[in-house]
């Protein structure tokens, strides 16, 4: 027994130092492309192969990262690797740990919207599917209008659509994200749901309703910001 506990003890002291070096070479890698800076590595774990997945605050902001022993990393869609993890790493390799990060940072989202309590719009597609879309969308964004015009068509390809109405773009856009919530959550008639998203989003004559931003397009917003997503629409699948 003592023999077990020691080599275990052993094995832990390895693998807390190997951490401590990983760290040390991503600060050393990052300070290199930027001095100014500012990041903190909250936990480490290993992924896979000498890989690691990491979350870190970056300049204030929460990220999920892949770590490799040199110091090399993946961080979305940008990637900083020595001449060796270069050679290492192949176009295929990288989509399939880009598409992890993107999974991580999904399961990162859905845990916000649990936390915060966030409130959506919820309308039922077709009961046959399996997958639910979500949706974050600004009613200023021209982008988002142009996602919101297949609406309809979403509601056939998913079980659910869960619209989170946001305000990044400008005030403006917190009190059209308002004006829906409030109205949106008098009435359940599908019709109704549809003619209200396209008079808000597609009718530039529109007249603002609510004179505060409400608390729900505030959270919504946050969940964006302190998740540093800085486009929309944003949205993923879900089961």
């Amino acid at each position: 027994m003592k023999k077990i506990v020691f080599i275990s003890s052993f094995l832990w002291i390895a693998f807390a130092s190997e951490i401590q070096d990983i760290k040390a070479n991503f600060k050393k890698n990052i300070l290199k492309f930027d001095q100014d800076t500012s990041v903190f590595i909250e936990n480490i774990k290993p992924f896979k192969d000498d890989i690691y997945l990491a979350t870190i605050t970056l300049n204030n902001q929460k990220e999920a990262i892949f770590l490799f022993k040199d110091g090399s990393f993946i961080l979305n869609n940008f990637s900083l690797f020595s001449d060796k993890k270069s050679n290492e790493i192949n176009q295929d390799y990288l989509k399939e740990l880009l598409q992890s990060l993107k999974i991580d940072k999904e399961k990162q989202i859905l845990e916000a919207i649990k936390k915060e309590h966030a409130k959506a719009i919820t309308l039922i597609g077709n009961k046959n599917k399996k997958l639910s879309l979500y949706v974050f969308t600004d009613p200023n964004c021209p982008y988002c209008k142009d996602h919101l015009s297949k609406l309809e068509s979403y509601l056939k390809d998913y079980k659910e659509v869960h619209l989170f109405f946001v305000g990044v773009i400008n005030q403006n856009s917190s009190l059209k994200a308002s004006d829906l919530i409030s109205s949106l959550e008098k009435t359940k008639e599908y019709s109704k749901i549809i003619a209200l998203i396209k008079e808000v989003y597609f009718n530039p004559s529109y007249k603002i309703k609510s004179e505060k931003i409400n608390d729900s397009v505030l959270k919504n917003s946050k969940i964006l910001i302190d998740n540093s997503i800085e486009v929309v629409p944003y949205y993923f699948e879900s089961y």
